[in-house]
């Protein structure tokens, strides 16, 4: 199998809803690593439309293929959402 072309390029998708996961997945499938951080509650699109398991709809599961997935937990954090970001760049 031949090398992606953004084999080696990390990204982190912050966004929720379409779009921003639409474009993210586009990186993905090209061979970035991305990794989707959610709110603790998740993604709002894990819930939109209808879906024989709980939190995995179609649109979500859809726009957030060949993702690494991460909840922010910012109550573990001492300082919520810098902790957090900075264990993925690093």
């Amino acid at each position: 199998m031949s090398r992606l072309p953004l084999t080696g390029i990390r990204v982190i998708d912050a966004s929720a809803v379409l779009m921003g996961p639409y474009a993210s997945q586009w990186l993905a499938d090209f061979g970035a690593e991305v990794i989707k951080v959610e709110p603790p509650e998740g993604d709002s699109t894990r819930q939109t439309g209808p879906t024989t398991e709980r939190g995995m709809s179609p649109v979500f599961l859809g726009v957030n293929r060949n993702k690494k997935k991460h909840r922010h937990r910012p109550e573990k954090a001492r300082w919520p959402g810098r902790d957090a970001s900075a264990s993925f760049v690093q």
